[in-house]
């Protein structure tokens, strides 16, 4: 049986986030140790906690929700992109090393944040981001979703967003907060389903890889 690869992040209440962000919330509302039937929880969070999809919304007012992406950009042949020698942003040279772009639909990058920063509680504003350039380039490519390991595509602090929005601007959806770190480079069988919340800017997802011989 081919070998499954969660690149997923957990969600916990003390994990990695987005300065900004609150961290999620649960609470029982139901408990069978109290003589209820069931245990039941009731979770809030921000939609771009952990592993999670991007939607054009996110950066345009009249940009689409998370519902509205093509589920055929979060499915299907994935290459893993080996980028851990990059030490501050992924560049247009960069990517023209990779000799199979031409034939990537969804490209994941694997950087330094996967060894050092991914895991770690604290934020870290000094991890590996897409350039604005490199996002220019990827327009020119078959690439249709772009995957990164840390919680944002962007350089912390960049002003306006360019590589956000110069990606979902022309179609390519975003995944960010990808576990990359025991994954060889290579192709894979990739399956990223957000949840389908209406009309938002975004959502979790539970993202894995397969190991398996893909033509």
């Amino acid at each position: 049986m081919p070998r499954i690869i969660d690149i997923s992040l957990a969600i916990t209440s003390d994990m990695l986030l987005w300065p900004t962000h609150s961290p999620p919330e649960f609470r029982q509302i139901e408990s069978i140790v109290r003589g209820d039937n069931f245990n039941l929880t009731h979770c809030s969070l921000v939609v771009h906690t952990g592993t999670h999809v991007d939607a054009p919304y996110h950066c345009y007012s009249n940009g689409k929700g998370v519902e509205e992406l093509p589920l055929s950009a979060l499915v299907g042949k994935a290459f893993v992109a080996d980028f851990t020698r990059v030490s501050e942003f992924i560049s247009v040279k960069d990517l023209q090393e990779i000799k199979e772009i031409d034939a990537i639909e969804i490209l994941l990058c694997k950087t330094k944040n996967s060894q050092f920063r991914l895991m770690q509680k604290e934020f870290d504003k000094s991890y590996v981001y897409v350039s604005a350039e490199a996002a220019k380039y990827l327009k020119k490519t078959s690439v249709r979703t772009l995957g990164v390991d840390y919680l944002s595509v962007e350089r912390y602090g960049a002003i306006e967003c360019p590589t956000h929005r110069i990606l979902l601007n022309n179609g390519i959806v975003i995944i960010e907060g990808l576990n990359l770190r025991t994954v060889e480079p290579g192709f894979y069988r990739f399956y990223c389903l957000p949840l389908k919340f209406k009309g938002l800017d975004g959502a979790p997802a539970r993202a894995v890889l397969i190991e398996e011989t893909i033509d």
